[in-house]
């Protein structure tokens, strides 16, 4: 097995190629004819439609926004002034716009009758087209077209002489001239213009001062019953405010009716009192703690047998007699005890004065405390009195402010009802004298008269226009389907991807040429581009040293129909010239070089040399004039893949190295089966063919990394099938000039 190292390896990511204004700049110089007859068409057709369109008339008036008669309006409305701004201009504008307003236009001048407002919009005028076309159709079929269509000739008269207004008509045509007015202010003032187009100038005219007039009278009739609802709303709110002066009058008069025993007082006499009340209950409550605090001395005096005053205090001559009575007779009583037995009549006397003594004193005690606590009752009673009367007063003082505080609230409310009341009478008596005399707030400053002329841009300038931007739309979009195709469209882009060399791009020849054969087509034209792209790749593998002495080269592809076959056969044409070259049909499973690469019959084919049936020699096809051979498979085998991989197809090969300079081998496509693989045995080096602009990137990448997978060595790539019409579409490719190939051999 004979397997070649890689010399090219990869990048380890493809580089994508950037597309800048110069690709698109090439582009353009290479397609500019077709360019040039692209917008030559859309010229041609921009001008046709533009000219069978009728003209448009525009009529403009200009109206005068008068901002000092703006507070009237407000006046009425009770609402505060509002300063004129834009807002305020725009706001008139949507007015003049609003399909309440262009409904009284239309049912004024009978638009609703109106073809040009009833009707779709005319694409091209019915009256020019059949003055273009001669007259030939006038009347019959072409009339009744034209109805279903739409395109019905308008009377050209000014307005209308019939009205019909169905709200449905006048609707639709309060639509139609919606779209037909234009209404923009005027930049610094309070101005704006107003513009109505038709198709007959005196119409756009009368339709331009009746909308201004429209609308003149609209802000009449609008501040009318603005001011009829403002007057009925103060008539209203003043019946209302009358009623509730009156009855804040009634609820101030009740209220002070209800503390007129109050009210006669004065607030400072109620203070005053309240102040007295406090001094006497302070002192009052002073009086209580002392007669508690005695009250409590002689209680507990009392209960130690201690005699006191009503005070208590022992300063009392009668209360000191009696204890030094006491103490005098206890001490006779101790020296009669000591004299005496218990029953003499003397111990027995002073005892008896003894508790005489101490009875009195008993009484003495038992009427202090008696008068301690009458005093501190009487103490007690006082300050509950003056506590009652101090929060009787305070509370009179609480009432007085409450129905001060109510009295005063309901006399504001009065007054405020009173005063209201007021202001809205005189603004009653100012707007119902204004309402006779009620002004528009805008004037007009200038009536719209008959146009002299069309508006808009001339048809021939949107024409030429329109033809430029059709040859630049079709420029961009061929420029672009170019980029967004799935395939190769350039070598630089196949060596970008691939990391391998383009040894040549083969262009793309029409069947009837190759009828009998890719040999005899190269024998018959040996001076085509064709035959160029294989002298091309001949020489590039010469000068990259791929050509060794007998070597054998196989030619595939990721998938059928890439022309690998013709490819393969016009490089082995090319070899044949100077050497001894042998071509192997080496698609066993599907024979064409009968069909394909020469039309001739084989006696013999692949399976027979292999399998021994015949030699090499017997089975081989010469060309005439020429040193090739060729070596057809003859018929379709099963087990190709064990064909090939046996010995036999490898004796046949090295048989064929020891007759031939080159052995070119036409391979399977790689991905559609495993033959291509084995042949990797007996070949030095693979071509891979890919077809330009069809074979998807994904698919020939998997092809060459299974190709490298497997240790096989990669001559170079091969784009086949290029289309030299189309050539130029792609950025960066230059082979669009295949086709004046022919050319340089024939001056």
């Amino acid at each position: 097995m004979r397997r070649g190292t890689m010399t090219d390896t990869p990048p380890s990511a493809a580089r994508v190629r950037e597309v800048s204004l110069t690709d698109f700049i090439q582009y353009a110089r290479r397609k500019y004819v077709k360019a040039l007859l692209a917008g030559l068409v859309v010229f041609g057709v921009c001008l046709l439609v533009l000219s069978l369109r009728p003209p448009v008339y525009s009529a403009q008036t200009t109206l005068l926004y008068r901002p000092e008669q703006a507070d009237f309006a407000n006046v009425n409305l009770l609402a505060s002034g509002m300063d004129v701004s834009s807002a305020t201009i725009n706001n008139e504008i949507e007015i003049i716009r609003s399909t309440d307003l262009l409904s009284r236009v239309v049912e004024r001048t009978g638009l609703n009758r109106d073809p040009e407002f009833v009707t779709p919009a005319k694409l091209v005028d019915v009256d020019v087209l059949a003055s273009v076309a001669g007259g030939i159709f006038r009347g019959g079929a072409f009339d009744w077209a034209g109805s279903a269509l739409g395109w019905a000739r308008a009377p050209r008269d000014v307005m209308p002489a019939t009205r019909r207004m169905p709200a449905i008509d006048v609707v639709r045509a309060a639509s139609a001239l919606r779209g037909r007015i234009e209404v923009e202010s005027e930049r610094f003032s309070y101005a704006f213009t107003l513009s109505v187009s038709s198709t007959v100038p005196e119409k756009a005219a009368i339709l331009a001062n009746t909308v201004a007039d429209a609308y003149i009278e609209d802000q009449l009739e609008a501040k009318f019953s603005e001011t009829k609802r403002a007057t009925n709303w103060l008539s209203d709110r003043i019946a209302e405010l009358e009623a509730r002066v009156r009855e804040s009058e009634s609820a101030a008069a009740q209220k002070r009716a209800e503390f007129s025993e109050i009210s006669g007082r004065d607030a400072g006499t109620i203070s005053q009192q309240i102040a007295q009340l406090s001094t006497q209950l302070v002192t009052a409550q002073s009086a209580l703690t002392a007669a508690r605090s005695r009250y409590e001395i002689t209680s507990r005096r009392r209960e130690q047998g201690e005699v006191v005053d009503s005070d208590g205090g022992q300063n009392s001559d009668t209360i000191n007699r009696l204890i030094e009575l006491r103490t005098d007779l206890r001490r006779r009583e101790a020296e009669l005890s000591g004299r005496y037995l218990e029953k003499h009549p003397k111990l027995i006397a002073v005892r008896e004065d003894l508790a005489q003594v101490e009875a009195r004193l008993q009484q003495a005690r038992n009427a202090s405390v008696g008068d301690a606590r009458a005093e501190l009752r009487a103490a007690e009673i006082t300050v509950q009195n003056l506590s009652n009367e101090l929060r009787r007063v305070e509370r009179q003082a609480q009432d007085f402010r409450q129905a001060e505080v109510a009295i005063r609230q309901l006399e504001r409310e009065a007054e405020t009802d009173r005063n209201l009341y007021e202001t809205y009478l005189s603004r009653l008596r100012e707007t119902t004298a204004k309402e006779d005399v009620q002004t528009a707030d805008v004037r007009v400053l200038q009536r719209a008269s008959v146009p002299g002329g069309p508006v808009g841009v001339p048809p021939l300038l949107l024409a030429i226009a329109g033809g430029a931007g059709g040859g630049a739309l079709w420029l961009c979009f061929g420029f672009a389907v170019g980029l967004l195709r799935q395939g190769f469209n350039h070598r630089e882009e196949v060596e970008e991807v691939l990391g391998e060399t383009v040894l040549a791009v083969v262009p793309e020849v029409a069947p009837r040429h190759l009828q009998r054969g890719v040999v005899e087509y190269l024998q018959r034209e040996p001076d085509t581009g064709f035959a160029e792209s294989f002298r091309k790749a001949k020489s590039v593998l010469a000068l990259r040293s791929m050509m060794t002495n007998n070597a054998v080269i196989c030619v595939t592809s990721s998938v059928p129909g890439e022309g690998k076959t013709t490819f393969a056969s016009g490089l082995a044409y090319e070899f044949a010239k100077s050497k001894r070259c042998l071509l192997i049909e080496g698609d066993l499973r599907r024979p064409s070089f009968a069909s394909r690469v020469m039309n001739r019959d084989a006696t013999y084919g692949v399976g027979d040399v292999v399998d021994g049936t015949a030699s090499l020699e017997d089975s081989l096809v010469t060309v005439a004039e020429s040193n090739l051979s060729v070596l057809f498979a003859k018929r379709a085998l099963s087990n190709s893949p064990q064909l090939l991989e046996s010995e036999g197809f490898a004796r046949l090969i090295e048989t064929a190295r020891n007759t031939f300079d080159v052995i070119v081998i036409d391979a399977p496509p790689l991905l559609a089966t495993s033959d291509a693989l084995a042949l990797g045995q007996v070949c030095d080096s693979f071509i891979y063919a890919v077809r330009w602009r069809t074979t998807e990137k994904g698919v020939v990448k998997a092809g060459v990394k299974s190709l490298r997978d497997s240790g096989c060595r990669i001559a170079g790539i091969v784009m086949t099938r290029f289309d030299t019409q189309k050539g130029g579409e792609v950025p960066g490719y230059y082979y669009e000039n295949y086709n004046r190939y022919d050319k340089y051999y024939t001056k």
